[in-house]
């Protein structure tokens, strides 16, 4: 039975190699088409359980962290879960398996530096950084 289970596993593991090397092949034709040729073919990875795949980071999200904050703190005071709740909600994704330590760095910075009454942050009465200010 286990030596079943292991051809089983070696013949799969053989496939899905021979399929990674097509699909490596048939972009390398597309990239090769759209005149983005590329001076080696990259080698990708499966990232082990646990491991947070970090490719492309930065990319995802149209505004920064520090800007999005300042969005959801335009409608008013509120506590650091209430903002990472907002922040989620227009569309900021974290990469991070902890976004309330990034969150903690934006709020507690210098610029603009945010206002913090018993645990509900705002904007400074004198930020000018665009936009309607909330009450």
């Amino acid at each position: 039975m286990k030596t079943d289970a292991i051809k089983v596993f070696v013949k799969l593991q053989k496939q899905l190699l021979e399929e990674k090397a097509r699909l490596e092949r048939r972009l390398s034709e597309i990239n090769q088409a759209l005149g983005q040729m590329q001076t080696h073919t990259p080698s990708y990875s499966v990232p082990r359980a646990g491991q947070i795949d970090r490719r492309g980071l930065g990319r995802q999200n149209t505004i920064s962290l520090k800007k999005a904050v300042i969005q959801v703190l335009e409608k008013g005071p509120m506590t650091k879960p209430e903002i990472l709740e907002a922040v989620q909600k227009i569309g900021y994704k974290f990469t991070s398996g902890n976004p309330m330590n990034y969150l903690g760095v934006i709020l507690y910075g210098r610029n603009p530096k945010f206002i913090n009454e018993n645990g509900r942050f705002s904007l400074p009465p004198d930020y000018t950084g665009g936009g309607s200010k909330g009450a």
